[in-house]
């Protein structure tokens, strides 16, 4: 053993060598890649080769072109090429070509098993000037080859992940990535969702005898979710320095947005499975989240098990112009599908594109109570209900701006048909005090929270009657479109 050792002290003095066996056996080596790596696709090679040979440009642009060369460099490693050769042959045009035709059959081949969807063929070119161009063309399942053109006019995500996986490719042929550190700063983040999840299969094969450090927003970049592999970064504002959260999930909403949306992921695969599809409950589109709250809430509320929305997933869209395509892609994917609209102008141009895009009056139900439309949900609720809780939300809210609880009198006195629209127009009316604008949701957010806690004494008989009501044109809708569809069907003969 300690030959063994005494062989890996190399050094002019003992200091020196202990410096030189931490540094080459202890010492962890880390390879940070960033866009200064990412080449544009035409390399000058008189340029190159003084980088290769030491010689280097002064100036600014010396550690972006330095960053730059190491690519080229891993690039010409994985085409088995020689810039001196290539420098050599070019008096010879026959050889230049060979040359050349071999060593973008061997980069091909060698890029691709890293390349996440159809293969690409990457070749190799000299121009007059001494300069080499990267050309790339998409090669299709059925062997057609296409979009052939230089790799500098690719989109900015095609070059980066281009030269990302030059330097992954060839460091791990090189059987140097192996217990490494590896950096990266919002990788992939020009790239479309589909080609980041490849991103994210390469980091998940290196992370076998690696340890991978990288910074996202993107929630298609996020494959682990276990505390301690997933941290959070935050500004802490108070104290103006970084937080850093082992425990994702106490850090601000805010920050947290693309993690969620990240966990959500197994929710959109669900709902692209057809399969899983044709055999779940039907969907009811709303048009916003509160109408989503007040579904749920209402239907805990009641307690009635004949109306009961639990045989029912209720999907609130982003916003209004979502929800005829967030209608159509449930439809598409098999699902039994319904929207709720509101009775606005807009709504019943939503209903328009519904229509036009195969959905059948059945499935379009607008919000009424005794055969007369009503705006909003929230005209369900009993006037004096609704009052209830915007006068308990904003005597707290609007305190100092000298805020009067609201009667029936006063709000209906505006002559709006919603009682959400009478509203609007007071607060309105009172910007100059400083209430600023009218918040449906917040209303609705206390009105729910009431209901989870037990607290809803203050909702009446009536409302709780007007809700019924509706749950019982859903079920009726839902029940008229399956006789529908079952008239359609055309039954199987041998």
């Amino acid at each position: 053993l300690e030959n063994i050792f005494d062989n890996l002290l190399i050094g002019t003095s003992e200091r020196s060598a202990l410096e030189n066996f931490i540094e080459d056996r202890l010492h962890p080596r880390f390879v940070y890649f960033s866009d200064y790596k990412k080449i544009l696709g035409n390399i000058d090679l008189e340029e190159f080769l003084r980088e290769t040979r030491g010689i280097r440009p002064k100036g600014l642009e010396y550690v972006e072109e330095f960053d730059k060369a190491e690519t080229v460099m891993n690039l010409f490693y994985l085409a088995d090429l020689d810039a001196d050769k290539l420098d050599d042959a070019q008096n010879s045009p026959s050889r230049l070509i060979k040359l050349l035709h071999t060593a973008s059959r061997k980069l091909s081949d060698r890029l691709n098993p890293a390349w996440k969807g159809d293969p690409i063929h990457v070749e190799l070119r000299w121009n007059p000037g001494n300069i080499l161009s990267v050309v790339i063309s998409d090669v299709h399942k059925d062997g057609t080859v296409t979009n052939t053109g230089l790799l500098n006019r690719r989109a900015e995500g095609f070059k980066w992940t281009f030269s990302f996986i030059v330097n992954f490719a060839a460091e791990t042929q090189k059987a140097e990535l192996k217990e490494a550190i590896l950096l990266l700063d919002e990788p992939a983040r020009n790239l479309h969702p589909a080609q980041q999840r490849g991103i994210t299969d390469l980091l998940k094969g290196l992370a076998g005898s690696n340890q991978i450090l990288y910074a996202t927003h993107s929630p298609f970049m996020i494959f682990d979710y276990t505390p301690g592999n997933l941290l959070v970064v935050e500004l802490d504002k108070r104290r103006h320095l970084s937080r850093i959260y082992y425990e994702y999930w106490n850090a601000d909403e805010q920050t947290l947005i693309p993690i969620l949306y990240g966990l959500s992921k197994g929710l959109v695969e669900s709902i692209m499975d057809r399969q899983i599809g044709f055999n779940s409950r039907p969907v009811i589109i709303v048009e916003t989240m509160a109408d989503c709250m007040y579904l749920n809430a209402f239907d805990k509320f009641l307690k009635d098990p004949n109306l009961s929305m639990n045989p029912l997933n209720i999907v609130p869209a982003f916003n209004k112009n979502s929800v005829m395509s967030l209608a159509t892609f449930y439809r598409n994917h098999g699902y039994d599908t319904f929207v709720l609209l509101d009775n606005t102008e807009e709504s019943r141009q939503i209903s328009t594109q519904l229509q036009t895009n195969g959905f059948n009056s059945v499935q379009m139900i607008f919000f009424e109570l005794a055969g007369q439309p009503k705006q909003f949900l929230e005209d369900l609720l009993a006037y004096d209900d609704y009052l209830f809780a915007v006068n308990q939300t904003y005597e707290v809210k609007l305190r100092k701006e000298g805020y009067k609880a609201l009667t029936t009198d006063i709000v209906s006195s505006k002559g709006r048909k919603s009682i959400v629209d009478n509203l609007n127009e007071i607060w309105k009316e009172n910007q100059h005090l400083g209430w600023e604008k009218f918040d449906r949701e917040e209303i609705c957010r206390y009105i729910c929270e009431k209901i989870a806690l037990g607290e809803a004494d203050f909702l009446s008989d009536k409302t709780k009657d007007q809700f019924r009501v509706l749950y019982r044109l859903i079920v009726e809708r839902i029940r008229q479109n399956q006789n529908l569809v079952s008239q359609t069907t055309i039954p199987y003969t041998r």
